[in-house]
């Protein structure tokens, strides 16, 4: 019987370990790309999940500062006949008489939807010019749109549906008891659908 040189033998032993080496590094490889790629899809969605949640904050912010300044209408302001606290109200605008720091002396105070921003214009003379300033809420926020601004105004004494038709009507604009504010709002991440926030505020009046 013959038998392989050493020498053979031992080349023989390296060819099959190079090999061996090869497909390990390559299973190994192919391990790393497919931990990768999990990691990076959890990422990706952590990431989604953060941007969401904060433009729900940025979203609720928005509405939180429209409540409060709506809550406004009226407030130290006796109306008198033709002279309700609500100047205007349609249903992308309002505009109301307030005395909102105390001094006695009432303001008026307008609130509307512009290039995707809510604004805010304040005037002690009358209700069709001012100083306008951006919601704050939304520069914070920084990657928000106001893509809709809706106002609905109800007449709580009313039996059936309250809901007062815009723009209110002189008479109307007396009975307005509570006032619900519709936003859609929409993070600026390409193809992004909105989603719609609301709330609604009771109203104080003084006669």
């Amino acid at each position: 019987m013959r038998t392989r040189p050493a020498a053979l033998r031992m080349r023989g032993q390296r060819g099959m370990a190079l090999v061996e080496i090869v497909v390990a590094l390559t299973i190994f490889s192919l391990a790393l790309l497919a931990i990768f790629a999990g990691f990076k899809s959890a990422l990706v969605g952590w990431q989604v999940a953060q941007q969401f949640t904060s433009e729900q904050q940025g979203a609720r912010a928005v509405l939180e500062w429209l409540s409060r300044r709506v809550r406004l209408v009226g407030v130290g302001y006796v109306e008198s006949p033709g002279s309700p606290a609500i100047y205007y109200g349609g249903a992308g605008e309002i505009r109301f008489w307030a005395d909102a720091d105390g001094n006695g002396s009432a303001e008026c105070r307008q609130i509307y939807l512009r290039g995707g921003v809510v604004y805010e214009r304040t005037s002690t003379s009358d209700c069709t010019s001012g100083e306008e300033q951006p919601l704050t809420p939304v520069r914070d926020a920084g990657r928000l749109e106001v893509t809709s601004l809706t106002f609905n105004y109800y007449d709580a004494s009313t039996v059936g549906d309250p809901r007062l038709p815009v723009p209110l009507s002189l008479p109307d604009r007396y009975l307005v008891r509570r006032i619900e504010v519709v936003v859609g709002i929409r993070g600026l991440h390409p193809g992004q659908a909105p989603f719609v926030l609301s709330t609604q505020s009771v109203i104080r009046r003084y006669r």
